[in-house]
């Protein structure tokens, strides 16, 4: 007798799993418009847009009950403004439960959706929605965000700051150098360039405000010309020799560094940081395409073993020219902004790319829980996590903030190149020397004080005029003792390399 075949197999009650449909809704908030040189809709929105056409590819099970809610509200703001309007957008768009969200067309009701808020907007705007994330209990993944404040979790526990560029790490990178050079003065010159700039420089001034010790006086210059900028260094000197640049365009630190020759100031007994706030190409980038096509001013080069660029991580264009190039057809087609070609390769749009790329990773991972998930346990998802992306490799803390080390660069004459020479351990808030690139200085030891030698500037240009004047056989005696001097330097500190400053002959040549 031939069996009759079964046509199930009975299942044990205990082995049934039975998942809870939810609808996945994100939101995203923007705030301005009208630039690309802010963080407007056309810019940022079309970093989203790209993002969530990957992500579909990728993950397409997220996208099976999904839906973007996209409040934007148009114009030019600073920081604060865009706060106040963030404010309105979250009454209009939660405040009423029993508004449009109450019953979407999804056929979800609210109370069955899991809600996911994403903004590109600046660190204020981010502790308005940081709050508002607590009491809904949703997470808000702030893409371009980095205050330390932030980082409260009692206050802010579905927070997930961050931003690639963090302003916040500029300024404990560069507290970190004053407390290390012994340094008690600075001057901070902002210019009225970019929103950037004023979060960076405000973000600056209040770190300095739980420092104590430190004298720094901050000037806001209209622009950096060469009248404006001569004016500031000539006055600035009576207070410092340690000045920091700040400008969202890099091409802008190049007549201040020029003014820094003219003045006489590029000696050895001054020194100069420039922050990295430029959306669209660095500085590094800009003084390499000089020399490559040998267009290098005289008076650039004598500046700029004087000058260390911070920066942050780089970012491999190469990877990701298809994303890039999508994102700016987006903006034209979509947004209707045409972007500039020198402004294709848009810092802060990567970052909002990589976050909403590590978003949908995340998310899908978890998908089956998301039905029984607080926005707390998901945030808690990206605790202590390294994402490689095909633009750089991203890595979250314990606490959810992105890992955004600081670098700083020094332009080698000789070699005609940047070395790193310092980084900030953003984790453990250290300086950490790069042990085969110590910093290259000459005229006065390293570092120089930060208290103003009149004696030195009393006679403009007068190292130029001496430099100039010197015979051949004597520069080459002080090659010789400069050499010396350099040899009995590194000998007497071999211990110690992480304090080790060189003078080397060769780092004399200009030309």
């Amino acid at each position: 007798m031939v069996g009759v075949p079964k046509l199930f197999t009975p299942i044990p009650l205990l082995a049934l799993v039975i998942v809870k449909a939810v609808h996945i809704r994100v939101i995203i908030i923007i705030t301005g418009n009208g630039s690309t040189n802010i963080l407007g809709y056309e810019s940022m929105g079309s970093a989203y847009d790209v993002a969530f056409v990957d992500a579909r590819r990728l993950y397409p099970e997220v996208f099976r009950s999904f839906s973007i809610t996209r409040h934007f509200v148009p114009g030019t703001f600073t920081c604060a403004d865009a706060t106040g309007e963030t404010t309105v957008a979250l009454s209009e768009l939660f405040s009423l439960r029993n508004g449009e969200l109450q019953r979407s067309s999804s056929g979800f009701d609210v109370d069955e959706e899991f809600r996911v808020v994403l903004s590109p907007g600046c660190s204020f705007e981010a502790v308005t929605l940081g709050d508002f994330g607590r009491e809904e209990d949703l997470t808000v993944l702030a893409s371009v965000a980095s205050f330390g404040l932030l980082n409260d979790k009692q206050r802010f526990p579905t927070v997930l700051p961050f931003a690639s560029t963090s302003y916040n790490n500029l300024a404990v990178a560069f507290i970190g150098i004053i407390h290390r050079h012994g340094w008690t003065s600075f001057n901070l010159a902002c210019e009225k360039s970019g929103l950037a700039v004023e979060v960076a420089c405000g973000i600056l001034r209040q770190a300095l405000t739980t420092v104590q010790g430190i004298n720094a006086i901050s000037y806001v210059l209209d622009t950096f010309s060469p009248a404006t900028i001569e004016k500031f260094l000539t006055t600035s000197l009576a207070h410092s020799t340690v000045t920091v640049l700040a400008s969202v365009n890099p091409q802008n630190y190049i007549p201040v560094l020029e003014a820094v020759f003219r003045t006489g100031m590029a000696n050895g007994d001054n020194v100069f940081y420039l922050f990295p706030l430029g959306l669209n190409g660095q500085f590094e980038d800009i003084i390499l395409n000089l020399v490559s096509a040998n267009e290098i001013s005289e008076s650039l080069l004598h500046s700029l073993p004087f000058v260390f660029s911070l920066a942050f991580e780089p970012i491999n264009w190469t990877a990701i020219s298809v994303e890039v190039d999508q994102m700016t057809e987006q903006s034209r087609s979509v947004y209707n902004m045409t972007v500039p070609t020198a402004s294709h390769r848009n810092v802060l749009q990567i970052g909002v790319f990589e976050s909403a790329l590590i978003f949908f990773r995340v998310l899908n991972e978890n998908l089956l829980n998301l039905a029984t998930m607080s926005g707390t346990q998901f945030t808690k998802k990206f605790y202590n996590r390294t994402f490689e992306l095909p633009s750089r490799t991203v890595s979250i803390n314990s606490i959810g903030a992105r890992i955004s080390q600081v670098y700083f660069n020094q332009f080698d004459n000789q070699s005609r190149s940047f070395k790193r020479v310092l980084m900030l351990d953003s984790e453990r808030k250290r300086l950490m020397s790069e042990d085969d690139s110590p910093v290259l200085w000459y005229g006065t030891k390293y570092p120089p004080t930060d208290k103003p030698n009149w004696d030195r500037h009393s006679s403009k240009g007068k190292m130029t005029g001496i430099a100039v004047a010197v015979s051949l056989p004597i520069i080459a005696i002080l090659v010789a003792v400069i050499a010396f001097g350099a040899w009995q330097t590194k000998k007497k500190h071999d211990g110690h390399a992480w304090e080790v400053w060189v003078l080397l002959g060769d780092n004399l040549r200009l030309h």
